[in-house]
C-alpha cells in the first residue's frame, strides 16, 4: 500500500511559536542638533565603572529614564537600559543608535 504525501499534509502550515521575538529599531541621530551630551556619557560611564557598585548613573531620554550601564555593546559604547527598552548609543558611527524593544528583552 502506497501513501501520497501530498494529501498526508496538513492544509495549513501548524506554528511553532506566535508573536514577535525581536524587535530592533535603528536611528540616524543628527549630532550637531541633539542634545546628548556624549562627554557628559563617558564621565558618567567612567564614574560608574569606578565605583564598581550596584549603582548606575540614571539618564532621562525623552520621557523614559535609563540607567547606564558601566559597560557597550560591540559595536556601540554606550548601553542605557531600564525595564521596558536597551538604548545603545555611538557617537562616531552610523546608525547611532540602536534600540531593542520589549519583545527582546525577555529572550537576552
Amino acid at each position: 500500500m502506497t501513501i501520497d504525501p501530498v494529501s498526508a499534509m496538513p492544509s495549513r502550515p501548524q506554528l511553532l511559536l506566535s508573536g514577535l521575538d525581536s524587535l530592533y529599531v535603528s536611528y540616524y541621530l543628527e549630532l550637531d542638533h541633539s542634545r546628548l551630551d556624549f562627554d557628559d556619557l563617558e564621565y558618567q560611564r567612567e564614574r560608574v565603572q569606578e565605583a564598581r557598585l550596584e549603582e548606575f548613573a540614571e539618564i532621562d531620554l525623552g520621557s523614559e529614564r535609563f540607567a547606564l550601564m558601566p559597560y557597550g555593546k560591540n559595536p556601540y559604547r554606550y548601553v542605557l537600559g531600564n525595564e521596558a527598552f536597551e538604548v545603545r548609543l555611538s557617537e562616531h558611527m552610523r546608525p547611532s543608535a540602536a534600540g531593542i524593544g520589549p519583545a527582546c528583552r525577555r529572550w537576552q
